[in-house]
């Protein structure tokens, strides 16, 4: 049995080679006694009890040593450790600190802060904006990212746009939340040279625009065969109109619904114009034909679309709309309030929307209508042009992007929009829809780093076809007072 140098009241830790198997593993300990083995070659494994196994991948003549040093490491943390004759030692390794532990201990710290300034000291090691947790945090997601990018399963290459989408979509809100407190300190000290508190944008060197690669024009994103947009079962049961009338008579304030049957697909992004969403509800816009959806408008001027969610059919999507009739300008640095998925039960689906999305709504609302009311004043500069990049669904299910500020253009160019001389725009190609949603996705949080709004609009149609009955021949109005 080999002594701690300073004894831990916890379960002694034993290192020993089963008889039956041949293999060495390591039982007992908690907390800690688990971390250490699982960073010294040794695999974790639960079943009544959670125990440790050393990696197949050692080699039989380094087993021996690979123990010895897990033990040391045990001992050096104060464990008890009961070892075999080859896996025992009387050293102890020097202390060391692991990742995990280091974060939970500056948690504890923030905890235990006397004052707001102590808090921002502590944040400084979470928010750095090149060694910080956050930036470090955001490596590993784009590091997992490129890992699947590399894979060939079917839903690697969405598990690869989500770990960029958490990368560039939310760890932003997260660094300007963690320095509220640091800002709303009067003694807060000053960053130090090299220590911003907020993540910067991911600038790219300034580089000439790549230029179509032959004379037929940009080359394609991927050269495999690109699959058509997803159709839903044929045995779909939902009814997006009578879930819409009954949510609507659940939601709080006087609501009235619009039920669009879809003609073609075409309908269903000219009546998705206005979903002020860049995350799971355009993703489903963009992969899969919905065939139906419904507008609930109410009395103060909300508005909120719903469509079936078509991965889970005891669900439906449920988004709000942007408001009309304002500047593009004014959604400059307001986060979307992104839709969100909700019970087929119209009544649980009332609570979710309403504890959860219009408080959302809310919020990027207020911020528009104050940038609307306070308009940035441009600087005096005379070729200046509105920060803004204007998406346009092309009839072929293509987007084009047009814009003049060579910033939005790298950024286009980086998540796959490619130059198209004949529409003088960059375009990203509708044939995979899936690699489409995920590159809008990345391109409007890239934008949103660089301060610039961005506006997706539905094919322009011609002046006689523009003007439609109201309602449409394929939808439906009930309004209902409560």
């Amino acid at each position: 049995m080999n002594e701690p140098a300073t004894p831990r009241k916890a379960p002694p830790v034993t290192v020993a080679r089963e008889i039956d198997t041949g293999r060495i593993v390591a039982r007992g300990g908690a907390g800690l006694a688990h971390g250490i083995p699982e960073r010294t070659f040794f695999l974790r494994e639960v079943h009544a009890a959670t125990w440790h196994r050393m990696s197949p991948t050692v080699l039989p003549a380094d087993q021996a040593t690979v123990a010895q040093l897990a033990v040391a490491r045990l001992q050096a943390a104060g464990y008890r450790v009961e070892a075999d004759a080859e896996c025992a030692t009387a050293t102890t390794q020097d202390r060391y600190v692991t990742d995990g532990r280091s974060i939970a201990n500056l948690a504890a710290a923030i905890r235990e802060a006397a004052s707001p300034a102590e808090v921002s000291d502590r944040l400084e090691e979470v928010t750095a904006a090149h060694d910080g947790i956050l930036a470090a945090l955001d490596q590993v997601l784009h590091s997992l990212a490129a890992v699947y990018d590399g894979l060939d399963g079917t839903a690697d290459r969405h598990v690869a746009a989500r770990m960029r989408y958490l990368a560039e979509h939310r760890l932003g809100p997260i660094t300007a939340d963690c320095s509220i407190p640091a800002q709303n300190s009067p003694t807060a000290p000053r960053p130090q040279p090299g220590r911003a508190r907020h993540c910067p944008p991911d600038h790219r060197p300034h580089q000439p625009l790549p230029p179509p690669d032959g004379p037929d024009g940009p080359r394609p994103m991927f050269e495999e065969p690109m699959p058509a947009p997803r159709a839903l079962p044929d045995d779909d049961s939902r009814d997006v109109e009578s879930f819409a009338t009954i949510l609507s008579e659940e939601l709080p304030g006087n609501w009235t619904v619009h039920h669009h049957q879809h003609q073609q697909r075409e309908d269903q992004f000219l009546h998705a114009e206005d979903v002020w969403d860049l995350n799971e509800v355009a993703a489903a816009l963009a992969e899969y034909t919905l065939g139906a959806d419904a507008h609930l408008t109410c009395d103060d001027g909300t508005r909120l679309y719903v469509t079936l969610h078509p991965r889970h059919e005891e669900e439906f999507l449920a988004a709000a709309m942007a408001p009309s009739g304002v500047a593009p300008e004014a959604f400059t640095g307001v986060r979307e309030p992104d839709g969100i998925a909700v019970p087929a039960d119209p009544e649980r689906a009332a609570r979710v929307i309403t504890a959860d999305l219009l408080p959302r709504y809310d919020i990027a609302l207020a911020q528009v209508r104050h940038n609307a009311m306070n308009p940035t004043q441009p600087l005096p500069a005379p070729d200046a042009q509105p920060q803004q990049v204007v998406m346009t669904w092309l009839e072929d299910g293509s987007l084009a992007a047009v814009t003049t500020a060579r910033p939005a253009a790298e950024a286009l160019v980086s998540e796959g929009f490619a130059w198209d001389t004949a529409s003088s725009a960059y375009v990203l190609s509708g044939d995979d829809t899936r690699t489409q949603a995920h590159a809008v996705q990345a391109a409007g949080a890239r934008l949103a780093r660089l301060g610039i709004a961005t506006v997706l609009r539905a094919a322009a149609r011609p002046a006689a076809e523009a003007t439609l009955p109201t309602p449409p021949p394929g939808a439906r109005t009930t309004a209902r007072a409560r």
